[in-house]
């Protein structure tokens, strides 16, 4: 028979062989560590050229530049030259038509304000069986319409070749004649020659050559694609719409009527 204590000391030791007496420390477990923060990263903005990469020759097509906002300047130009190459005022899209088959570069270098400069090209494919390009509905007599006005001429003199007629020589060198558009609201540009402007917008005179200025580019291009001189080119005065270009009037009676005046 197992005595009181002895029982005890029996159950006592049974408790240790069940249980570990000795006392032991459990490591802690570590922190979970916080998830990372992933941040959404927009990529940035590969700059390209929006357009066709086909069409038939004589169709007129439109390229948009896919570029950042934030844009110092545009240099756009096609290669081989084209006189059907027209860029817009706003300079994010250029206009291109040309009959002749070929395959051309659209080229177009952008400068951030970074001062990183990009370059980029498209190609396009003029094919066969395109129709006579469109040419732009003429404006119509509008009173009360304003508009801005240049004169082209095929001759490097203005002032020699205004004597061929006299409203010509009216039209090109006559200051009562510009000071009378004014009073009516209209701009005159300017007259200029076609055969002093290659087809980049260098124009040469008498030796000198200067970048024709890049507001009257789109005016340039208009009349080289017209292809006749002497021509009228004229667009409403607030801006963004077709310059039309046209044979020059006969006469002064026929100018003002063509812009919704009277002699």
């Amino acid at each position: 028979m197992i005595q009181p204590r002895n029982y005890a000391l029996f159950v006592a030791s049974l408790l240790c062989l069940l249980y570990s007496c000795t006392p032991t420390a459990q490591a802690a477990r570590p922190a979970a560590k916080p998830a990372a923060v992933i941040k959404a990263v927009n990529p940035p903005i590969k700059p390209e050229i929006i357009g066709p990469d086909e069409a038939p020759a004589g169709q007129q097509c439109v390229f948009e530049a896919a570029v950042p906002e934030k844009v110092e300047s545009y240099i756009w130009f096609i290669d081989p030259p084209s006189t059907g190459f027209i860029i817009d005022t706003g300079q994010r899209r250029v206009c291109f038509s040309d009959r002749r088959e070929s395959t051309y570069t659209i080229w177009l270098s952008i400068a951030g304000p970074d001062g990183l400069h990009s370059l980029m090209s498209h190609k396009i494919r003029l094919g066969e069986g395109g129709p006579d390009p469109i040419p732009p509905d003429p404006i119509p007599p509008n009173p009360g319409q304003k508009y801005d006005i240049m004169l082209f001429t095929g001759s490097g003199k203005l002032d020699d070749y205004a004597k061929e007629m006299p409203p010509w020589t009216i039209m090109l060198g006559s200051t009562v004649f510009r000071d009378k558009l004014k009073e009516r609201g209209h701009t005159f540009r300017r007259g200029i020659s076609l055969n002093t402007i290659s087809d980049k917008g260098v124009q040469c005179v008498d030796g000198k050559c200067t970048q024709l200025e890049s507001d009257l580019l789109p005016w340039f291009t208009a009349a080289k694609q017209f292809g006749e001189t002497p021509s009228m080119a004229i667009t409403p005065s607030e801006g963004g719409k077709t310059i039309v270009v046209s044979k020059i009037p006969q006469t002064l009676a026929e100018f003002w009527k063509l812009i919704g005046e009277k002699l």
